[in-house]
């Protein structure tokens, strides 16, 4: 048990993981485009770089979702499932 808390003392002051990468890859590019901005272009921050990872895995978990309510359908369906969506984007379907 000590040693567990040892590292979870270290983790809070060292932390590690796919965050840690995140902000540190959001930083870089906040720097990088500070650096090479125009003299009328604002300044980004870190923030700004920074992906929303809950939205992105919540879409991916819908994206997943929809493929196999997709592939459950009839051949009729998915015809008539894609001409909503050409419908749905502007487009004229007969």
């Amino acid at each position: 048990m000590p040693e567990y808390n040892s590292w979870r003392a270290f983790y809070l002051l060292e932390p590690w993981g796919w965050q840690d990468r995140e902000y540190r890859t959001a930083a870089q590019m906040a720097m990088l485009f500070n650096v090479n901005k125009g003299k009328r272009v604002h300044a980004k921050k870190v923030k700004d770089f920074v992906r929303d990872m809950v939205a992105g895995i919540t879409g991916a978990i819908k994206q997943r979702a929809e493929e196999k309510r997709y592939l459950a359908m009839s051949d009729d369906e998915k015809q008539a499932y894609i001409k909503d969506w050409f419908r749905y984007a502007g487009w004229d379907v007969k």
